[in-house]
């Protein structure tokens, strides 16, 4: 497993890796010392076997695909399953499972670079997936997707990083949200398409929020049964 570390002036750090093109840990300068951003193991080679996609590039297409399956272009296309009846992240082989090339690297960003072929994975078309990462001077961490492909195809990349900001567990975090709706989802985890008012959990989300309140006091219940929310 390759190992890339970006390093701005102020003495932030980000560590990558070619695994899964992720992110394994983000250091931030805090009152003179070095703080843990990210949940993250302290020894990366576990992310190896990592089976909650810590800080990965997943995809091609994030999150389920009801019943393993979609039509394209008057195409249908089979995917593996990996989530009971449904394709999760892309599959059992998806991309945050691959080692990818150290497309262009410098001591502030890096790019990634994996090349998919027609169907290997399910999935129509002969693509190139990049991923970019750049630190900034102001402790900023960019993320850039961008990707090539020969045929329509399904795409929709994200990052897995979770944050726990320095802190033992999120629970006593402040957050806001400028959204107001939320997806709506089955108990399986697939969203039914209807968006709903973020006003049903019974909190304002656009105003600063603490964590422990937001899940202990919801009035939703998806929220209460996930701790979280899919906006």
């Amino acid at each position: 497993m390759q190992r890339i570390e970006l390093v701005n002036s102020n003495g932030m750090k980000v560590l990558l890796v070619d695994y899964g093109a992720r992110i394994a840990s983000i250091l931030v300068p805090c009152n003179g010392e070095l703080l843990e951003m990210t949940v993250t193991p302290k020894d990366k080679a576990l992310l190896e076997k990592d089976l909650f996609y810590l800080g990965a590039t997943c995809g091609p297409v994030c999150n389920r695909i009801s019943n393993a399956s979609f039509s394209l272009n008057g195409i249908v296309y089979r995917l593996r399953k990996n989530d009971g009846k449904n394709c999760l992240h892309g599959g059992e082989n998806n991309i945050s499972l691959r080692h990818w090339e150290i497309y262009k690297q410098s001591d502030e960003q890096v790019i990634f670079k994996l090349t998919l072929a027609h169907l290997e994975d399910g999935f129509p078309g002969n693509r190139e997936l990049y991923v970019r990462y750049h630190l900034s001077e102001d402790n900023a961490l960019d993320i850039r997707f961008n990707v090539k492909s020969d045929m329509d195809s399904p795409i929709n990349l994200t990052n897995h990083a979770y944050f726990n900001l320095g802190e033992k567990d999120i629970q006593h975090l402040m957050f806001k949200l400028n959204a107001k709706e939320m997806l709506e989802r089955k108990s399986n985890g697939l969203p039914t398409g209807r968006l709903l008012n973020s006003e049903n959990t019974g909190f304002d989300i656009s105003y600063w929020t603490m964590v422990k309140d937001f899940i202990n006091e919801n009035h939703y219940e998806q929220i209460i049964a996930e701790e979280g929310m899919t906006l």
